[in-house]
């Protein structure tokens, strides 16, 4: 073997050693999975942002029960908090997650993240490839399930997704997620749905 096609073969095995590791790291740490499996609006890898950091310590702080998020349009509150369910499944599948929206809409939009991500997310498959649809026809609008251990044991969806004013019935949940539970228009124009959302 001539002494270039080795080094190109050594390289090719350190980059393959490399990308190992850099999944392996993902499924452990919340910020290096988003900069391994999470891409932005234009199809770009994330560069996690130092608000993002901190709000991932605060999630993991054992000792922080309720965590409220608070920051301007546009500084990747739903894409964290979605991206950070999407890990957790990844690391139990067994989780019960309720993501509360203003509206069906937004619930909509939320439940798609998920659907996308646990489906054809190819890096996401690569982090946590034993995470698939349980039946794809359970799943609808509102809510879908992955298969888990713990499936006997749990008749609720592993993420179900609604609107803050619809007749939940219930069930169980280990992880409650309220996003934008508030519509700035009707916060201005219809007041009285505040009280009824508090």
């Amino acid at each position: 073997m001539r002494p270039e096609d080795a080094f190109a073969q050594e390289l090719e095995e350190i980059k393959a050693v490399l990308a190992e590791a850099k999944i392996a790291a993902a499924r452990d740490d919340f910020p290096t999975f988003c900069e391994y499996a999470m891409v932005d609006d234009q199809g770009r890898g994330w560069d996690f942002a130092p608000h993002q950091y901190e709000w991932s310590a605060l999630m993991d702080d054992p000792g922080i029960e309720l965590l409220e998020m608070v920051g301007p349009r546009g500084c990747a509150k739903s894409t964290t908090l979605q991206s950070r369910c999407s890990w957790e499944i990844g690391r139990n599948p067994n989780l019960c997650i309720k993501y509360v929206c203003g509206n069906d809409s937004k619930a909509t939009d939320r439940l798609n993240f998920f659907r996308r991500n646990l489906t054809i997310n190819q890096r996401y498959r690569k982090v946590f490839p034993h995470i698939r649809p349980a039946d794809l026809a359970d799943w609808n609008k509102h809510k879908l399930t992955v298969v888990r251990s713990a499936a006997a044991g749990l008749q609720d969806a592993t993420i179900e997704a609604s609107s803050v004013g619809s007749g939940g019935t219930g069930g169980r949940c280990h992880l409650l997620v309220l996003d934008d539970v508030i519509d700035s228009t009707d916060a201005l124009n219809t007041p009285s749905l505040m009280a009824r959302t508090k």
